[in-house]
């Protein structure tokens, strides 16, 4: 690709386009009107003018209403005393409405940015990524800073915003936390500012949550940003983060995290930026994927495609690992479903066998395997479910097909047992009856008390089980000093390294309360070892589209 422009000559170009097309765009002149009466401008050119006009005029427009707030009227013969700190009125909170055209090609980078500086090297790929793909480059900062930027480059003092954003009427991005650059947690206490929708901090820590609601309502989620100015001095680079916002078509919004390597580079999904826009590749795949609780019985039709079908996540980003949790779901014999009204509702349904699903469930992970990939299955309490079910006396099941299925793994523990004495733990029953219902021999088991560390990242743990025994919470988990992903609670959050990844389950299954936090999410790791999280909507979507260059933009129009 040809070598992109550096970030001031860019910006003095956009200077030059701006200011001669101020006339146009005031006369109410579309960009195809414009393209008319200079056909050889192109689309992108115009469009990315017609952008930094819209955004001068929103900028002149709030140095205006701040003249009028700092315009004090003296009477020099009657001096008012100061008001009592009970009367003091805050300034009004002031928020931009930002629309943007939904669709693949469009988008914000947004990121949260201090006066005391930023790196250079991860803004550049930033900036290089936003007028690669014609994004709308964002950084945010608190309105307390609005006059401390006057040494910053000039395309940041271009772009940069100190005010709440609403975008569309589905996210509400809040320039100022409230909180401290150094806490870990800047998103909790502003997961209410917008009604139970969308809402996206800027802010330094790495955090996101799945916000409550009702069952039959889609997923929100409250995001931070991430930063390209670090709150800690001595630590490197790799803290920073800036936050993708997609919109598709439809409306529907999705959130990537560009965390920045040592070198500040990044990945999104297969696109890696480095260099400052000299090196942008478009084929990238990842080192793992730590898919959601898969629950495979009754797994959401839209999530199994949209991550395994034909040209799904799993063929698209090609992991050298692929991580499974809870993908055993031991429908028709758990505890939960051998009461007398559940065994008469699979009798109706013609179900209830536990060697079939057991079969359907392999041949399922079987499916998942590729030449260029590893998969490991983590111990979890569905897989316990199994255990407990062969470690009862089934033979007064209703379904001779499970009375058989039981005894022909009692035969098999004892003949384990036999074998090896010492080593024998009861969680290798469901690892033997997977293999005789067909699972490949090459698909491995990772078991509690084990590890399973790629690059420095945890995947082994379910998070069913906590510290020293106690009941499952991911929040234990920041104690251990490094990152680390997992699954069970099917509530995606981050927060302090932990990873909690989602369900591929339904999300309103009629067991399930009133409300709830339960999401699509799975977990990516890149090769530079930072841990994402993408949530992934019902229809098994994770984002609006591959992006469009701008030269293809061009030559398309």
């Amino acid at each position: 690709m040809p070598k992109l422009p550096k970030p001031d000559e860019l910006s003095r170009q956009l200077r030059y386009d701006v200011a001669n097309l101020t006339s146009s765009f005031e006369e109410g002149l579309s960009v195809y009107q414009v393209l008319a009466q200079r056909p050889g401008w192109g689309i992108a050119r115009v469009k990315r003018a017609r952008k930094q006009y819209l955004a001068d005029r929103v900028l002149k427009e709030l140095a205006r209403m701040q003249e009028t707030q700092n315009t004090t009227v003296f009477d020099q013969k009657t001096p008012k005393l100061p008001p009592k700190v009970g009367e003091i009125e805050k300034p009004p909170l002031r928020e931009i409405d930002l629309h943007i055209t939904p669709g693949q090609s469009n988008g914000i980078v947004a990121f949260h940015i201090s006066p005391s500086g930023y790196d250079e090297a991860l803004v550049a790929n930033l900036w290089a990524f936003c007028n690669a793909y014609c994004l709308l480059f964002l950084p945010l900062a608190k309105p307390a800073d609005r006059d401390r930027f006057e040494k910053f480059p000039q395309f940041i003092q271009d772009h940069i915003v100190f005010d709440n954003i609403r975008l569309g009427e589905d996210i509400l991005i809040i320039s100022d936390a409230g909180k401290a650059l150094s806490v870990d947690d800047p998103i909790t206490h502003l997961m209410t500012a917008h009604g139970g929708k969308h809402v996206v901090v800027a802010h330094p820590a790495i955090a996101m949550k799945s916000i409550p609601r009702l069952a039959c309502d889609g997923a929100h989620f409250a995001w931070s940003t991430g930063s390209v100015t670090l709150a800690d001095p001595e630590k490197d680079r790799t803290q920073c983060q800036a936050l993708f916002i997609q919109i598709a078509s439809d409306g529907m919004p999705f959130f990537h995290q560009l965390r920045a390597a040592a070198d500040g580079s990044f990945q999104y999904q297969n696109y890696y930026v480095a260099d400052a826009g000299d090196t942008i590749w478009e084929d990238c795949r990842v080192k793992v994927a730590h898919w959601p609780d898969g629950h495979f019985d009754v797994m959401a039709p839209g999530v199994k495609n949209g991550l395994f079908g034909d040209g799904g996540l799993l063929d698209r980003l090609k992991p050298e690992v692929q991580v499974f949790e809870d993908i055993l779901n031991f429908t028709d014999r758990s505890k939960f479903t051998r009461t007398s009204t559940e065994l008469a509702r699979q009798h109706h349904l013609n179900r209830g066998s536990v060697r079939k699903e057991i079969e359907a469930t392999a041949a399922f992970l079987n499916s998942c395997r590729r030449d260029w990939t590893n998969i490991y299955k983590i111990e979890d309490n569905h897989g316990a479910r199994l255990i407990e079910w062969l470690e009862g006396d089934q033979r007064r099941d209703p379904l001779p097909d499970n009375v058989k299925f039981w005894a022909r793994m009692l035969v098999a523990k004892h003949q384990m047992l036999e074998d090896d004495p010492e080593d024998f733990r009861l969680a290798y029953l469901e690892h033997e009856a997977m293999l005789q219902c067909g699972l490949a021999g090459d698909i491995r088991y990772v078991w509690r008390g084990q590890s399973l560390k790629v690059e420095g990242v945890e995947h082994g743990v379910h998070f069913h089980k906590g510290i020293n025994g106690s009941p499952g919470n991911s929040a234990q988990y920041r104690n251990l000093g490094y990152p680390i992903v997992g699954g069970h609670p099917h509530t995606p959050s981050i927060m302090s390294g932990v990873t909690t990844v989602g369900t591929a389950g339904d999300l309103n299954e009629k067991w399930d309360p009133d409300a709830t936090t339960k999401a699509h999410a799975l977990a990516i790791q890149y090769h530079n070892g930072h841990v994402v999280l993408m949530t992934q909507h019902p229809d098994g979507r994770v984002d609006a589209g591959p992006l469009v260059r701008v030269d293809q933009m061009a030559e398309a129009a």
